[in-house]
């Protein structure tokens, strides 16, 4: 539950995972640089990448859409975790596929900012 979350928390988590996720459709990459720190790691499926490879491969990504959906937001003094179920369509060759994930992004307070330290993020059946 939302229970002894402050607003302001929830209101900047929030943000930071609309800019994260509107940012793989967007191609953004001082966007997503924002909401990373500088030691993130993010593992997809079986893959790890650093920050450097994550905005690294921004503008090739395939992405036309990206929504979410049961956002989930916990904190716990200076550790968050945001979670939620999202909804990705790719376009390739003209082929357009969808794909849904579980993720998880673990948020790290540092000199009062919110930064994303890790993430997990595994594709649905």
């Amino acid at each position: 539950g939302a229970q002894g979350i402050d607003p302001g928390d929830r209101q900047q988590l929030e943000a930071l995972n609309a800019r994260w996720l509107t940012s793989l459709e967007t191609r953004d990459q001082a966007a997503l640089a924002s909401v990373l720190a500088d030691d993130f790691i993010g593992l997809y499926g079986d893959t790890a990448l650093s920050r450097q490879q994550l905005l690294d491969g921004l503008k090739s990504r395939s992405e036309t859409r990206v929504s979410w959906e049961n956002l989930t937001i916990q904190v716990k003094g200076d550790s968050a975790v945001v979670s939620a179920i999202s909804t990705i369509v790719t376009r390739r060759d003209s082929v357009e596929s969808t794909t849904r994930y579980n993720y998880a992004d673990f948020y790290s307070r540092r000199n009062g900012q919110w930064k994303a330290i890790g993430a997990r993020v595994i594709p649905l059946p």
